[in-house]
């Protein structure tokens, strides 16, 4: 059965209200990731289905736009002489795709395919698409810019199927491959596509190109001389003030900042002050001016020790969720596990701190924050190599405590090392282990990275939302949704 819209579906879903603003897009990306998702998806597939028309999409003769449910892995399925030869799957993110995001999508599509041989009829002629709003992490490029080489690796190293009994596991519609799961099909498949990408910039040039697909779906702001911009855009703002903001919570910000003269706004760098004079801060004293600065020092330390508190907590979950798991099913050796909280701490450490300072400063004293991830990881691993030398030599001079507490961590330490008779054979574990444990800390280094903060922003203010319903409404939502009493919304 097939889901594709029909064509007065398409027109209505084509009405888009709120039209994101691309200023002057023939020289920059367009906002696509301020579309809705079926937004995004009817783009595409308005696209495609123009440059086939316009002889630029060769590969395919026909595109067709799929239901928003049921679509089975697929946004836009292409045909070539009425036989499907391709799918386009649209990704609308803000962030990065992942590895893991990749592979999962791509593998639900082939075991739709294994339950419906129509999907993919001929996989030497099939093209799987990615658009994406966004674009992809390191570790996504590399397989899609190598899928030939690069999916074999996955394919050897188990990686494709793991995450193939995730998905299964996922949707109810692989229940009979739970118990059996058909990898040879699917690994046949996937030596046997094609895979093509195409992220925010790729799609920008290209819808670029039509101008009435640029006004359907974005409002376009043409980039003229500073001085007459100058003009245009004070008056736009003395019209329209608040018109032109959607956000409640930046109306909020615009009645309080707005309002202020300019010798009430008072930049200090480390903190900005707005309702205060300036001859207020002329009035205080030296010390009480470095009291207060110091106060406002202090809150951000206090927010960043927590979250570091908050990033160690979150690693420790999550290593409890699959790092564990796969020592107690001697998948990974204990030693090798000892890789994921460091690793990942500082890979995540390093994305939330160290904001405030200089970047030759941060570049000289917090190298973590540049390193990449590979540095990172072969430092930790060196590391546990030493350590593990000297278990092997039975050299515990470096270990601190005495008594029953030594013994206990000594005996901790030989645990660890179980089965490991060699500095050598310590070495071929952990290369072997870290090709299962990466692709799994790169996902949960994605999922943790959602939570850390995004230009932290502090406001103090009066009791005059008692005074707002729609205000004082959202306070009391927001403490519910932090009440560690109740079970979070999400779960």
């Amino acid at each position: 059965m097939r889901y594709e819209i029909s064509a007065e579906q398409l027109h209505e879903e084509s009405s888009i209200g709120y039209k994101p603003t691309a200023t002057d897009a023939s020289f920059q990306s367009l906002p696509l990731s301020m579309l809705s998702d079926r937004e995004f998806e009817t783009l595409c597939y308005k696209l495609v289905k123009r440059e086939i028309e316009s002889g630029l999409f060769t590969t395919s003769n026909k595109i067709a736009l799929m239901q928003g449910v049921g679509e089975r892995g697929r946004d836009c399925t292409l045909y070539l002489d009425s036989i499907s030869n391709g799918v386009i799957q649209c990704k609308k993110y803000a962030a990065r795709l992942t590895l893991p995001q990749i592979l999962k999508e791509l593998i639900k599509l082939l075991l739709h395919s294994i339950l419906d041989e129509s999907i993919i009829p001929d996989p030497e002629s099939f093209t799987y698409y990615i658009y994406s709003s966004n674009d992809c992490t390191e570790q996504a490029l590399k397989l899609i810019y190598g899928f030939s080489n690069e999916i074999g690796t996955h394919i050897k190293n188990g990686t494709i199927e793991k995450y193939a009994k995730d998905v299964s596991e996922d949707y109810e519609a692989f229940i009979a491959f739970r118990s059996v799961m058909p990898m040879d099909e699917i690994n046949k498949l996937l030596r046997s596509i094609s895979l093509q990408f195409s992220n925010l910039s790729d799609l920008s040039g290209r819808v670029s190109k039509h101008t009435d697909l640029l006004q359907e779906f974005f409002k376009i702001r043409t980039v003229i001389d500073n001085s007459e911009a100058d003009r245009i855009v004070r008056k736009a703002l003395a019209d329209h003030g608040l018109k032109l903001l959607t956000d409640a919570d930046l109306k909020i910000i615009q009645q309080r900042v707005g309002q202020q003269v300019p010798n009430k706004r008072v930049r200090l760098g480390l903190a900005d002050f707005f309702g205060f004079s300036t001859e207020f801060f002329r009035y205080l004293q030296p010390e009480e001016l470095k009291s207060l600065l110091k106060q406002v020092a202090e809150i951000k330390m206090t927010l960043n020790t927590s979250m570091l508190n908050f990033i160690d907590n979150q690693v420790a979950i999550m290593e409890l969720r699959y790092c564990r798991p796969l020592v107690a099913r001697n998948e990974i050796h204990r030693f090798s596990s000892q890789v994921w909280k460091p690793y990942l701490f500082r890979r995540l450490a390093s994305k939330c701190n160290f904001q405030d300072l200089p970047k030759a400063l941060i570049e000289k004293y917090f190298p973590d924050t540049i390193l990449p991830k590979d540095i990172v990881l072969k430092e930790i691993s060196e590391i546990l190599l030493d350590t593990a030398d000297k278990v092997l030599k039975r050299d515990y001079s470096d270990m601190y405590g005495e008594g029953e507490f030594l013994a206990m961590k000594i005996r901790l330490l030989e645990k660890i090392h179980d089965g490991i008779e060699s500095l050598e054979q310590a070495k071929i574990l952990i290369t072997r282990d870290l090709k299962t444990l990466m692709p799994i800390m790169d996902e949960v280094e994605s999922k943790l990275e959602l939570l850390l903060p995004t230009a932290p922003t502090i406001i103090i203010k009066e009791g005059d939302y008692f005074d707002d319903p729609e205000q004082l409404a959202q306070i009391m939502a927001d403490c519910e949704a932090i009440d560690r009493s109740k079970p979070p919304k999400n779960e």
